[in-house]
C-alpha cells in the first residue's frame, strides 16, 4: 500500500511538478490553499505533509502551528518548501514544528529521498511509542501481580505467626499444641 502524502500547495506548476516526482511512489492529494489543508490534513490520515511557505489565504509557517497543534496530525511529518532565500524562513519553520525545509528549486531525487528519511523516522518512532506502551503496561501488570502475590503470602503467614505466638504459652496443652501445629502446618 502506497504511503499517503499530502500537497498543500497553490501553484498549478509546482503541482504539476510534484505529481509528476512523486505519484509513482505517493498515494497523493492537493489542497490548493492552508484552509483546504487543514480541514483534508484532519479529515484523512496523511504519512507526510509538503507545504508551501507561501500560500494565497495564509502562510505555511501558520498552516504548519496548526497541524502541530492538532492531536490527529502533530505526529505527521510535515516539510515546508520555499523559494524565500531568508536564513530566517528557515528557523521559523523549524521552530513551527516542521521536520524539514527544502529550498526550491530541487532535483526530484532530493525530495524523494528527503521524503524516504521522514517516512522511516517517523515510523521507526512509531514503533518506539508502541514498545515504550508495551513496556509501561506490562509494569502495571507486574506491579499488580506483585501485590496480589504479596497479599496471598501474607494471608497464610498470618497465620502461622499467630499460632506460632499461641504456642509460646505455657499453659497449653499437648493435645491444644499439636492442634495448633496442625493449623500451621495447614497455612503453609
Amino acid at each position: 500500500m502506497k504511503k499517503k502524502i499530502l500537497i498543500i500547495e497553490d501553484d498549478p506548476n509546482v503541482i504539476a511538478f510534484y505529481k509528476g516526482a512523486l505519484r509513482e511512489k505517493y498515494a497523493l492529494m492537493i489542497a490548493k490553499n492552508g484552509k483546504i489543508g487543514l480541514t483534508k490534513a484532519w479529515a484523512n490520515s496523511f504519512d507526510l505533509i509538503l507545504l508551501d511557505i507561501e500560500l494565497g489565504d495564509m502562510s505555511g509557517i501558520t498552516v504548519c502551528r496548526k497541524l502541530k497543534k492538532h492531536p490527529s496530525t502533530n505526529l505527521v511529518p510535515i516539510i515546508i518548501v520555499s523559494a524565500i532565500e531568508k536564513v530566517e524562513s528557515t528557523i521559523e519553520s523549524f521552530n513551527s514544528g516542521a521536520s524539514d525545509f527544502i529550498r526550491k528549486p530541487f532535483h526530484p531525487e532530493e525530495l524523494i529521498k528527503r521524503i524516504e528519511v521522514h517516512l522511516k523516522m517517523n515510523e521507526m518512532n512509531l514503533r518506539l511509542r508502541n514498545q515504550a506502551a508495551a513496556t509501561r503496561k506490562a509494569k502495571t501488570e507486574f506491579s499488580h501481580f506483585i501485590s496480589s502475590l504479596a497479599h496471598e503470602l501474607r494471608s497464610p503467614l498470618n497465620s502461622i505467626i499467630g499460632f506460632s505466638e499461641i504456642l509460646k504459652d505455657q499453659s497449653l496443652s499437648e493435645d491444644d499444641k499439636n492442634n495448633f501445629l496442625r493449623f500451621i502446618n495447614q497455612g503453609g
